[in-house]
């Protein structure tokens, strides 16, 4: 048999006439009417509908003439069986791919938008017995939103009967929605609360910035003299700096200023034989962290870890519970937003005349 390539146009047979083999009148009358017959010839490409239709749409191919067909010189159409089947199973596997895309869209779970004066945080820690008075007096001062956030009168039908769950999303509101309050602007606020008596009524408010956790000074000065003790024997100035710092972290008591020259020596003893005390001072602090060595301060009646909120170049202490220090984060440092309450200050050897007890902190998730 003869391949395809080796037939000629002549042995394509012409089109059939229905006179010539006795149709009946009307279908003789309807070819008659009908366009002129197409020409029955070897195409000259094999273009297929489902290589020529570019979005899958059936109606489409057959509007701009690509459904398995092409035209002659004359304009007249050309008919091509393979390329019409072809092009039938291109718009069946399209329009499957479709049918499949719509049904995997409308699972998908629509991810709210979060406005751009919002970060997105997740609690830490959160004292509910404390808040609940913070709760209260901010409840009135947030500011008014029109954007779809859910007010309280939504939530407390949302979750009606849950007076726990109803405390955590009034939490939650403030430190995600505020009103937020600058560092530099807390004895403004300590002023406005005072009362008619003369007593300054509790005062508290949200600030959002960056939370520094303070390692004890104690403990780095030991963990540091521990990790040059090795090299003490090579170099007489770090063997003295290190036999002070022994001295010093063995007292019952001692003060700070100590602590803080002895930790000075060794590093400018250490800095002797090598070049820089970074790499040093890192492993120091990672170990520190890892053993949540943090500073600790007897305030308030009861044993607290300080810790700093930072912002805008301005620091105020703040004190958590002892409690809570399990929950922070192996971070030295981390941005985050915390519901405190507004105190004067009760350390003299801190720079700042105030200092705030939190009672709920978030720490800011920037990342997904």
């Amino acid at each position: 048999m003869a391949k395809r390539d080796d037939w000629d146009d002549a042995t394509i047979p012409g089109p059939i006439d229905p006179v010539q083999i006795g149709a009946p009148a009307w279908l003789q009358q309807r070819a008659a009417a009908a366009l002129p017959p197409p020409q029955f010839q070897r195409p000259s490409s094999l273009l297929t509908f489902g290589q020529s239709a570019s979005s899958g749409a059936l109606g489409a191919s057959v509007e701009a003439g690509t459904f398995g067909k092409h035209t002659d010189a004359g304009g007249r159409p050309i008919h091509d069986a393979e390329a019409g089947r072809a092009g039938l199973v291109s718009a069946s596997n399209a329009a499957s791919d479709d049918k499949r895309g719509a049904r995997s869209s409308s699972r998908t779970r629509a991810v709210p938008e979060v406005p751009p004066d919002r970060e997105p945080f997740q609690m830490l820690w959160c004292d509910p017995d404390k808040a609940r008075p913070a709760v209260a007096r901010l409840r009135t001062a947030r500011k008014s939103n029109d954007d779809g956030w859910v007010g309280p009168k939504k939530a407390e039908k949302t979750e009606a009967g849950d007076a726990s769950a109803r405390e955590r999303r009034d939490v939650a509101r403030l430190l995600g929605c505020g009103p937020f309050a600058e560092i530099a602007g807390l004895g403004a606020l300590l002023a406005e609360s005072v009362e008619d008596t003369g007593e300054i009524a509790p005062t508290f408010a949200a600030i959002r910035g960056e939370i520094v956790i303070a390692l004890d000074d104690s403990e780095r000065l030991r963990t540091l003299t521990a990790a040059l003790d090795a090299l003490a024997t090579i170099d007489k100035r770090l063997s003295d700096a290190v036999a002070h710092a022994k001295d010093v972290s063995g007292r019952k008591l001692t003060t700070r200023e100590s602590i803080d020259g002895a930790t000075r020596r060794l590093l400018d003893a250490h800095l002797v034989l090598s070049r820089s005390n970074s790499e040093l001072e890192q492993t120091v602090d990672q170990a520190l962290l890892k053993a949540r060595a943090f500073q600790r301060r007897d305030v308030l009646g009861a044993a607290h870890v300080r810790i700093a909120l930072v912002q805008g170049g301005r620091s105020v202490p703040a004190y958590v519970c002892a409690d809570a220090s399990a929950l922070l984060p192996l971070c030295q440092r981390f941005r985050g937003v915390a519901l405190v309450e507004v105190l004067s200050s009760q350390d003299d050897t801190e720079v700042s005349s105030f200092c705030v007890r939190p009672v709920a902190i978030g720490r800011s998730v920037t990342a997904f």
